[in-house]
């Protein structure tokens, strides 16, 4: 129908009104978004065909901040979305997919004929799937792009954009203003939307968590990430797509399901009612019923569109960890640990068969299009059952391992397998032979999948990747890089264009895998980051890995200068020389082992830990001693000799984080047993013990000038407590997972944490409140700071160098002064500081020093005392202790005390 004449004039006007109008009720404090403007703006550009003026609403980092503190952030989407149906430069590419869309419906109604009986399953017309670009393509596409974007590139791109952050948006961006701009700048440091967040105002981006410039990605106009869909709290196990491609569900550890938009990426519903992990999921070809297989041995009938069940399938002495559906719809098949497989009728929910045959637990099941057979995973072998009879027709052999995932091509004359022994094999179903096998994934493989056309298929592995295998040749057609952790499964959109795989890591990816690209990122680590320590002059940095080495890192460009290679299993803990000359790790291998930071040589090895154990290491203050846990005890060793000076024994559970007071007089263990305990090195007996948080303490460290630490733990939470009374004084309470490390400023007063749930926050300590955030694309592990320089360590590898520069401009930093151990000379050098703000080495003045020698005089402590513990409060208040720094000029506060002798 045409539209009225007048109509696009009467919607040029109110688009013209609302954009007039202000972002928000109450200017000032951003906190009232007016959300009539924020959906009618958009609205009327769009029906009012101003694509130039709806493009510039859209890109407006002001416009999406304000719709995502409205918690508007996946109507957002939508409003790209409907922009991309009609905008004239997209008309091609939608006819294209309409075409598509249309022949893969008439293939799902075939599918169905074909289980019903009503055709031939040789009679399917099985639509081709895209044929995925090469990459000389995808390199042509980009560089179009980057040099020349078009309109629709800009909205694209920050559809890209939300696609990975619209999820930290809906839930953080009324706490944090400016976050919009925030995740743009980390986003990307060129193209429209990198671009965009440069252009903001100084004084806003110094409000910000930031990356460092140099470090910032670069733009990807045509990723292979499409969304990250992350509403689950556990691993997510398994995935399925609905037959019109626009839905997917999984299936998590927490017990429930969700329905998700893949369009938006929003959570559509929840589904609740299993007692135990969900591992498996599957949708009936009309896309309105789902099936679950739990471990607490039922499986589920959910109504998609209520959200409710419906059934509940009981018949399994075991866990169920696989579920399939028959095309038509009407039956499923369930996998379980009792060895069994169990063939139901979805209708009534009674069991017709129940399928014996495997002597181990059944791992995977598929059934072939015309729903008369099924093959099932087991133990080293797949067995092909007849399901009229329940008779196991073949037994199929070939792996040296597990078989842990199976499906079937779409004309079931062939199966793919996935297992345990890294590889996949396609079998011909008819006589059981192996007809190629596919080697490349580095851990063992979790799950396939097939595209619809038969000829590509998708593995899944532990080792965090999904890859992409031509099915004629037994080649990679391209690996997908972006979970966190063990990919789980994966499931393939009826279009054959995209696939969306779950991972252990919490999270859902939706991916594009026929032109998407994956940027090579050479700032990482293979595996997670589980430690990091700054240089003193705060020139680099050195993170350590469960790759198995440690890397010294150029702190102010983000680029590798060295990897230490000489660990032979996971290295937990790093800690930097007083001197910053070396560095020693800790190690599963059982060892620690002292680098020269300037060759990359290992020194020496200490050896003496307990194996397989997480350990860690902290220096003290002169660089003498080295302190390392080994199970439940802490060891003391004298770094020069490698020899043990003592042991401190005294918690019931293993010890994760080692903190040393600036005196050097005391050390602070954070333990599994819930508690942190403050150790005298030099009696080796235990002063005291923290008792507060109520799960495994992770992290611990202490301030500046030696009064406080702070504590990180599974409880979510952050202490504050006071080492001389043992009390806590603040809880810090805003993450929503485990604290896995804290780090605290260089005047006391503030705290970094980094969680698993994605995110750092910066914490003032003087009231207990978050002062901002910093959202990550992966679980936090460690994290440090340096003067305004925050450097944090991710599950997947990643490394994130920060800035955050409003707060970190501190007025008066802490300065310790220290007798450092000169390893050459072996002897303690005279007094020096190193500046907290530009990491000049300088002696100590001597004016300093003289009131030092003051305080310590009038309190009379004897050598086993801890000044950070034994000196009254007023001792830090001497203005004697005030100097600058003779570099940079920055006001100094001095400890009261010397460090390594007087």
């Amino acid at each position: 129908m045409k539209k009225p004449e007048n109509y696009s004039k009467y919607s040029v006007t109110l688009a013209s009104y609302f954009q007039s109008k202000p972002l928000y009720l109450d200017e000032p404090t951003q906190k009232k978004p007016n959300t009539r403007k924020l959906i009618e703006q958009p609205w009327q550009q769009t029906k009012a065909e101003m694509w130039d003026e709806v493009t510039d609403t859209l890109r407006n980092l002001d416009f999406i901040q304000a719709k995502a503190v409205a918690k508007m952030t996946y109507e957002l989407v939508d409003d790209f979305n409907s922009v991309l149906q009609v905008i004239p430069d997209n008309q091609e590419n939608i006819k294209k997919e309409k075409e598509r869309q249309a022949r893969m419906d008439k293939y799902t109604r075939d599918l169905i004929a074909c289980a019903k009986g009503e055709i031939k399953i040789n009679e399917l017309d099985i639509p081709d799937s895209i044929t995925p670009w090469t990459e000389e393509q995808i390199d042509t596409e980009i560089e179009r792009i980057k040099n020349n974007p078009a309109r629709l590139d800009i909205l694209k791109d920050f559809l890209n954009f939300l696609g990975q952050e619209a999820g930290n948006l809906q839930k953080y961006a009324h706490e944090l203003p400016g976050m919009a701009t925030q995740q743009a700048w980390n986003f990307e440091a060129d193209g429209p939307v990198g671009s965009k967040a440069t252009e903001t105002r100084k004084e806003i981006l110094n409000k910000l968590f930031l990356r460092n410039p140099p470090t910032r990605p670069l733009q990807n106009p045509i990723p292979a990430a499409l969304k990250t869909l992350s509403e689950h709290t556990s691993d997510v196990q398994s995935v399925a797509v609905t037959p019109d491609g626009k839905m997917a569900i999984s299936a998590s550890s927490d017990k429930t399901c969700i329905l998700w938009d893949l369009e938006s990426g929003k959570a559509l519903k929840t589904l609740s009612g299993h007692t135990k992990s969900v591992w498996s999921v599957d949708i009936t070809p009309d896309g309105k019923i789902a099936v679950s297989g739990s471990l607490d041995k039922t499986c589920i009938l959910w109504d998609l569109e209520s959200g409710k069940a419906l059934k509940t399938l009981s018949g399994h002495t075991d866990l169920v960890v696989s579920v399939s559906i028959t095309p038509d719809g009407k039956k499923a098949i369930s996998g379980s640990s009792d060895k069994t497989c169990i063939l139901w009728d979805l209708e009534s929910g009674k069991a017709l068969k129940t399928l014996y045959g495997h002597t181990n637990k059944v791992e995977s099941v598929a059934i072939t299009p015309d729903g008369k057979m099924a093959v099932s995973a087991s133990g080293y072998n797949c067995i092909l059952w007849d399901l009229k009879d329940g008779n196991a027709l073949k037994t199929i052999s070939g792996h040296t391992s597990w078989v842990h995932s199976v499906a079937i091509t779409p004309d079931g004359k062939m199966a793919v397998s996935a297992s345990w022994d890294k590889s996949c094999i396609l079998w011909d179903l008819k006589n059981g032979k192996a007809l190629k096998f596919f080697y490349g994934h580095t851990h063992p493989v979790r799950f396939i999948a097939i595209t619809p056309d038969g000829k590509i298929a998708v593995s899944v592995s532990m080792d965090k990747t999904c890859i992409l295998w031509d099915l004629e040749n037994g080649k990679i057609l391209r690996t997908l890089y972006g979970h966190a952790s063990w990919v789980n499964s994966i499931a393939v959109t009826p279009d054959g264009k995209m696939v969306v795989s779950a991972s252990d890591d919490h999270t859902c990816i939706l991916w594009d895998i026929v032109s998407g690209k994956n940027l090579k990122i050479i700032s990482r680590h293979t595996s997670l980051v589980n430690s990091i320590a700054v240089t003193p002059d705060g020139k680099m940095a050195v993170s350590a890995s469960s790759d198995e080495t440690c890397v010294l890192w150029d702190l102010e460009s983000g680029k590798k200068l060295k990897i230490l290679y000489g660990h032979t299993s996971d290295i937990q803990s790093v800690a930097v020389t007083p001197d910053g000359k070396r560095a020693l790790s800790a190690s599963r291998d059982y060892t620690c082992i002292l680098w020269d930071l300037e060759s990359g040589k290992a020194l020496k090895i200490l050896s003496g830990l307990i194996s397989g154990q997480d350990n860690f290491i902290a220096v003290s203050p002169d660089g003498k001693m080295a302190i390392s846990n080994s199970g439940y005890d802490c060891i003391l060793w004298d770094i020069e000799s490698g020899k043990i000076l003592k042991t401190l024994s005294g918690h019931t559970k293993s010890v994760n984080s080692i903190a040393v007071t600036p005196d050097g007089k005391i050390a602070i263990t954070a333990s599994f047993d819930h508690t942190c305990i403050l150790w005298n090195l030099e009696s080796g007996k235990a002063l005291k013990t923290l008792s507060g948080h109520t799960d495994s303490v992770l992290s611990v460290v202490v301030t500046p000038d030696g009064k406080m630490a702070v504590s990180a733990s599974h409880d979510k939470t952050c202490i504050l407590w006071d080492l001389l009374s043992g009390k806590v004084l603040k809880t810090l309470s805003e993450h929503s997972s485990d604290v896995c490390s804290v780090a605290v400023t260089s005047d006391g007063k503030m705290a970094v944490s980094a969680s698993w749930d994605r995110t750092c926050i910066l914490w003032d300590l003087e009231n207990g409140a978050p002062i901002s955030h910093f959202y990550a694309n992966q679980g936090l592990i460690s994290s440090t700071c340096w003067n305004n320089y925050v450097v944090l360590g991710g599950f997947s590898g990643g490394i994130f160098f920060l800035k955050y520069c409003l707060y970190f401009n501190i007025k008066q930093k802490i300065a310790n002064t220290r007798r450092i151990w000169d390893s050459t000379q072996r002897k303690l050098q005279m007094p020096t500081a190193d500046c907290p703000l530009c990491g000049h080495r300088f002696a100590s003045p001597v004016s300093v020093l003289d009131t030092i020698k003051k305080i310590t005089k009038e309190a009379g402590l004897k050598p086993e005392q801890s000044p950070c513990l034994d000196l009254p409060d007023e001792a830090w208040e001497d203005p004697g202790l005030l100097s600058t720094c003779p570099k940079c000029g920055e006001k100094l506060k001095f400890n009261p005390f010397i460090a390594g002798g007087e």
